[in-house]
């Protein structure tokens, strides 16, 4: 699966979504990938998979009803970062994972709260 292809599993629609760093050799373009995943009851979720802000995750097409993103910085988003994130795609629900400790999720849920829930897994 590469970016762009769209797989459907059963009922459920997953499509591949461009993942990689800029600035970072641990995640170089054409490596990684996202998913943006539509399931039978209409919810959408997009994991962003491990990246950074790049103009293909911002020009996501569909409404994403759940938002998986990383936070931890170095390769993939900073807690600031994933914040730009959320204001463009405007989820109604966000997912931080990949953090190492508490403070980059409370930094990352104190400055997107406005904006969005942010839900601790």
């Amino acid at each position: 699966v590469k970016p762009g292809d769209t797989v459907k599993l059963g009922e459920v629609l997953v499509k591949a979504t461009s993942a990689y760093s800029r600035w970072s050799n641990r995640h170089p373009r054409g490596v990684g990938i996202g998913f943006y995943i539509t399931f039978p009851s209409g919810l959408r979720l997009y994991y962003t998979g491990d990246t950074e802000l790049v103009e293909e995750l911002l020009s996501i097409n569909g409404r994403v009803d759940v938002l998986v993103i990383p936070i931890n910085g170095e390769g993939v988003f900073t807690p600031e970062e994933a914040v730009e994130a959320v204001k463009s795609i405007k989820p109604s629900l966000v997912i931080p994972v990949h953090y190492e400790d508490l403070s980059a999720y409370y930094k990352f849920r104190d400055i997107t709260q406005p904006y969005t829930q942010v839900v601790r897994l």
